[in-house]
């Protein structure tokens, strides 16, 4: 059996936990960036449709799959136009929603629940008429 000495022993577990930290810091990376282009993907297109009073075919393709957008045709999205709403998701992970809300365009969902918007929504109108 072969032996290293120990400053090669070293150097190769320095080595390995740097490339696992990497893989990690990359990941983490990879899920920012996904959570940034499914949210953009759900609010352009709940804007389109829901503000511009768009048909969402060409909101996808003209404004969603131009140039340097394009890997945004793998996330997939759903149109509630009941709940005028739209919602972006990625092999189904890491799902996104953006909701509209009359005089105020659309929202998209993060760290509040939709009805907490609606009640402000509602607050806001209040304010306005008192």
């Amino acid at each position: 059996m072969l032996s290293m000495s120990p400053l090669i022993e070293t150097v190769l577990w320095g080595l390995g936990v740097a490339i696992i930290i990497l893989i990690g810091v990359g990941f983490y990376l990879l899920w920012q960036i996904a959570l940034v282009a499914i949210g953009y993907k759900a609010k352009i297109l709940c804007s389109g449709v829901f503000v511009s009073k768009r048909d969402s075919t060409p909101v996808k393709n003209e404004d969603l799959l131009v140039d340097n957008l394009s890997l945004l045709k793998y996330i997939s999205s759903k149109i509630d136009y009941q709940e005028q709403s739209v919602t972006a998701s990625f092999l189904g992970f890491i799902k996104r929603k953006a909701i509209f809300r009359s005089q105020l365009g659309c929202t998209l969902l993060s760290d509040r629940s939709q009805e907490q918007f609606y009640q402000q929504h509602n607050l806001a109108n209040w304010l306005l008429f008192v």
